[in-house]
């Protein structure tokens, strides 16, 4: 998670280790709704891509689900 950017690292931090929902997590960031689930997305891509990329066979056995 390193790899992200601050504010989608933050929002998926939130979202998913801290189970706040989306609009929780607005608020705690001060920002509308949409761009922390905007962030979230990004994010999420990001590290399925990454996941990919370590997959030794080059195939989607790492990755549960989509993005």
């Amino acid at each position: 998670m390193s790899s992200l950017h601050v504010q989608d690292r933050d929002a998926i931090w939130l979202a998913y280790f801290q189970d706040a929902t989306y609009r929780d997590v607005a608020r705690q960031l001060a920002l509308p709704e949409r761009t922390v689930k905007s962030q979230i997305r990004r994010g999420m891509k990001m590290l399925n891509e990454q996941l990919r990329d370590l997959d030794p066979a080059g195939g989607t056995a790492l990755v549960a689900a989509s993005v």
